[in-house]
């Protein structure tokens, strides 16, 4: 029974717009100012490339969160999520690059770029995910098939 859950649960593609219904509807974020609710406002597929938006209406705060998630495919295009599917994630708030990584099958996830708390490049300034919010984007990125946890992304999280 529990493969048979586990079948259904990365059932869908990626390829498919079946995966906006798998993402919140309201994202928090924590920043050097606070914490944030961003509300939904875009998902967009283009090729290959996903694009999700997030909006808030705060002054003195950024008022938009985008995550670009461009897939590497390497196969012939006959399996709907194949393990050598990788995924591109760049996450920007506002117009600051806050993080770049990839993810590969099962769980290997590569920091590419991070900029926030101890960073080389803005060591003060503070970004990061509520521990709800980091779970629904695990949750999104299993549902093709990967195998993350909510430590796979601890570079992304409230206390870092």
């Amino acid at each position: 029974m529990k493969f048979l859950k586990k079948f259904f649960e990365h059932k869908i593609s990626i390829f498919d717009q079946d995966w906006k219904k798998l993402l919140p509807k309201n994202i928090e974020v924590i920043t050097s100012n606070g914490l944030f609710n961003l509300e939904s406002n875009q998902m967009t597929m283009t090729g290959e490339l996903i694009r999700i938006s997030y909006k808030q209406l705060v002054e003195g705060e950024p008022y938009f969160l985008m995550i670009d998630i461009h897939l590497v495919k390497d196969n012939d295009g006959t399996k709907s999520n194949p393990d050598t599917l990788r995924l591109n994630v760049d996450i920007t708030y506002g117009n600051r690059m806050c993080s770049e990584f990839t993810i590969e099958k099962p769980n290997k996830v590569n920091i590419v770029l991070y900029d926030g708390k101890g960073s080389k490049y803005d060591p003060d300034n503070i970004f990061g995910f509520t521990d709800k919010s980091l779970n629904h984007l695990v949750k999104f990125f299993n549902s093709f098939g990967y195998e993350l946890t909510i430590d796979d992304l601890y570079f992304i999280d409230k206390e870092k």
